[in-house]
């Protein structure tokens, strides 16, 4: 199975309805896939990052993507992270069957991939693996011969390896706008 090449974008936008669907409608009409979206607080109250992972569509237009995007009002801050120096991982929860014989060499194949196990049944066990996409792609494949019962993925989560200034600290909200003097409800 040949892997798709994963565009991988962070937004950082105000916590207000419909700005993640003005995003993904944006990407839609490029003609190109999400993959997966993670949406989390940030540590500015009232902003949250989002990480949007995305397959190639129609021709390359990702840079074009990046600049409607920043078109949005209420996404401040956008970044294209795909060649960037970032840590990118993924968590995954599986449901594996699991005899009582074979229980040992489920958690012997989640400990290898560094995972845990987290729940314990009669016929199954969820595990828990943390880790770059491959790795949880290489897991999936591996627990594929005990029989898998459930898949539950976060998608991509990224960070800076760096110092990251993306001016969140400076960012002025939709509502603290209207106090600010000389501004007029």
């Amino acid at each position: 199975m040949k892997q798709k090449r994963l565009h991988t974008i962070l937004a950082f936008a105000h916590n207000q309805p419909g700005v993640l669907y003005k995003l993904l409608s944006l990407i839609r009409k490029k003609r190109y896939n999400v993959e997966t979206i993670t949406v989390g607080h940030t540590h500015v109250d009232g902003i949250s990052r989002m990480t949007i992972s995305f397959s190639h569509g129609e021709g390359n237009k990702i840079d074009q993507i990046v600049r409607q995007i920043d078109k949005i009002t209420e996404i401040p801050k956008t970044e294209d992270v795909t060649y960037a120096n970032v840590i990118n991982r993924e968590l995954v929860l599986l449901k594996v069957k699991a005899s009582p014989q074979d229980r040992v060499h489920v958690t012997a194949t989640t400990q290898i991939f560094g995972g845990k196990v987290i729940y314990v049944a009669p016929a199954h066990m969820i595990v828990e693996i943390t880790g770059k996409q491959e790795n949880i792609d290489n897991a999936i494949r591996l627990f594929e011969e005990f029989g898998i019962e459930g898949i539950a993925r976060t998608g991509a989560t990224v960070m800076h390896r760096e110092k990251e200034d993306m001016g969140l600290d400076r960012i002025v909200l939709p509502e603290k706008r209207m106090a600010l003097p000389g501004n007029r409800p």
